[in-house]
């Protein structure tokens, strides 16, 4: 409906349809604005894109943990260097990975991937200067939430313990959980 005094659609009807567009917007996200996280993560990239200590120290961190990530991979029974010493395992603060069977190759370097990513990610999400301190807890929480989603004690290919108790039960384990 149009007002014939400036030609412009009737004032009462956009609040309406501004709701309406807003409660669609809401359900489709859970609730959870999509605009807040994309605006933290532009205030992060943005801020780490002219930080180059924090870049450098981020490329410095990444070639230790990769570095690390080598040491446990060179342990793989293929290699014919594998009699080299293991390398010190820095302990797992997740009990995920307490079952020893995580310490047996190719799991050992399943988990090491995680907890090196779990770490860089970290690293990268605090302490970058200018970033508003509330968008980098909402940046490293999204992170760790992709990671852990992303973890190979969650897929039953990549986690030990899973395989050995379907192997064990035939895949009954696997059955029950569709009922």
């Amino acid at each position: 409906m149009t007002n014939k005094k400036n030609g412009n659609i009737d004032s009462a009807i956009n609040p309406k349809l501004d709701g309406d567009a807003h409660v669609a917007w809401a359900q489709a996200w859970s609730s959870i604005s999509p605009e807040t996280s994309l605006l933290a993560w532009v205030d992060w990239a943005s801020h780490l894109a002219n930080s180059p200590g924090k870049q450098a120290e981020l490329l410095a961190f990444a070639a230790s943990l990769s570095e690390q990530w080598m040491a446990v991979l060179k342990k793989n029974p293929a290699n014919p260097d594998r009699g080299a010493t293991a390398p010190d395992r820095s302990p797992v603060n997740d009990r995920r990975f307490n079952d020893p069977a995580w310490d047996q190759w190719p799991y050992d370097l399943f988990r090491s991937s995680f907890v090196n990513q779990t770490k860089w990610w970290e690293q990268a999400t605090q302490g970058v200067w200018g970033v508003d301190p509330k968008h980098q807890r909402l940046l490293a929480f999204g992170a760790k939430q992709w990671l852990e989603m992303l973890s190979p004690a969650n897929a039953a290919v990549f986690n030990p313990v899973v395989l050995k108790r379907t192997i064990a039960e035939q895949g009954a384990n696997l059955a029950a959980c569709r009922t």
